[in-house]
Formats: structure tokens, sequence, C-alpha cells
């Protein structure tokens, strides 16, 4: 099969990285609340005319995490998957009951899969994760078929364990 990373992909792939897991985002979503309560309040104040300076510079830090999610993390990923030309290379892959093979003009690898810690999935690709900070991206679109993609997903459940944080795929009923 054929394997090829673009920037969109790398990028998708950084922020499915990030993604906390379940008891994280439930605990980020309550204090996201909190936060908006706060912020609520000191934009009645400002647009009441009773905000200093220290409310500017509060609903200033408020903005920045949504303008690096959204703008600061985008462009430094483009920055890097430039400068990771082994990211822009078309690799040859394939999978079995021993690990994940790829190749290309640049490397030979073969991952046993006693050598994948975790795994994450979402509706455009798959994160295999050799180390708790290195992972290997592999679009959906790169699989011929869904038939193997479900063969990926499988591999993976039973050599590294269920998918942590991941996309649930529908099931069809009796299928």
């Amino acid at each position: 099969m054929q394997l090829h990373i673009s920037g969109a992909d790398y990028l998708a792939a950084i922020r499915l990285a990030l993604r906390p897991r379940k008891s994280w985002a439930i605990a980020g979503f309550v204090l996201l609340l909190f936060v908006g309560w706060g912020a609520a309040l000191i934009v009645i104040s400002v647009l009441s005319g009773k905000g200093g300076a220290m409310e500017y510079v509060l609903l200033l830090c408020l903005a920045y995490l949504p303008f690096w999610y959204f703008v600061v993390l985008p462009w430094r990923v483009r920055k890097l998957y430039v400068q990771r030309h082994d990211l822009q290379e078309q690799y040859e892959f394939s999978f079995d009951d021993e690990g994940i093979s790829l190749s290309s003009s640049l490397l030979n690898q073969r991952f046993p899969w006693s050598h994948t810690r975790k795994w994450r999935e979402s509706r455009e690709l798959f994160l295999v994760y050799i180390a708790d900070n290195m992972f290997k991206v592999f679009p959906k679109r790169s699989f011929v078929s869904s038939v193997e993609i479900d063969c990926f997903r499988e591999l993976l459940t039973k050599n590294a364990g269920p998918g942590f944080g991941s996309y649930k795929p529908k099931r069809l009923p009796n299928a």
C-alpha cells in the first residue's frame, strides 16, 4: 500500500496526539466552564466601564489558548513538516501478524508489534506509538479498503491493547 503524509495529515496527527484522555477532558471541560463564567464577568465589567487594566490583561490571557491552537500550532506544524523531508516521502507499507513494514527511498524499517506501545485512531488516521512521544502516522486513505482498516485496527488491539482516546467507528448490525 502507498503511504503519503500531507501537511494536513501531520496537523491532524499532532492534534490527535494532544487530545487528552476522557477523564482529563471532563476535568478540562469543567475548568473551561469556570473560566467561561469568569470571562463573562470580566466582559460585563469592561462593558459597564468598571474594568481596569487587569481585566484587559485577563481577557488577553484567556484569548491566548484559542490563538495558540488555531493560529500558532498550525503555523508551527507546517514549519516542522517542511523541515522533515522524511514525512514528505512516498512510502510503501504493509502489516501482518508480525508487525509493520515501511520502505521509501530514504529508509527501510520493520516494527514488530512488540515495539508498539499504544495507538490512537481518528476518523482520518491512525497513530501508532513506538514511544510515549514518538508515533507513526497512517492516514486511512492509504488503505485499499475498509476491510484492511478493520484488520489493521484488530492487529493493533491484539498487540498493543485498546486504542486510548480513540474514535469508535460505527458497526453495522450483524456485521
